[in-house]
């Protein structure tokens, strides 16, 4: 684990702050991007935090988002439609 810092006080759960809709913090590593937040549980289990552990997402000191697993989070990805590049819904991400 990268750091405390980034936990709940249960130590279970990581915290991570979202800024703006492209940024998303955690455990001392930041990701920027159209999906920062799987972007991030990519990027948490690259680090070696557990796969299995849940993220809370926070926008300042509300809880915006919850993902039940990083490892899960990590394989998805936001589909969008060819003609508008609007999100459609989620699907498996391919590296």
């Amino acid at each position: 684990m990268r750091s405390d810092t980034s936990h709940d006080r249960d130590g279970r759960h990581i915290r991570a702050q979202l800024i703006g809709s492209n940024i998303a913090t955690a455990c001392d590593i930041t990701a920027r991007g159209r999906t920062p937040l799987f972007t991030l549980c990519r990027a948490l289990i690259k680090e070696g935090c557990d796969p299995a552990s849940p993220l809370h997402a926070y926008r300042g000191m509300v809880r915006a988002l919850t993902i039940a697993s990083i490892g899960g989070g990590a394989r998805l990805t936001v589909r969008e439609t060819a003609r508008s590049r609007r999100p459609s819904g989620c699907s498996t991400w391919m590296r």
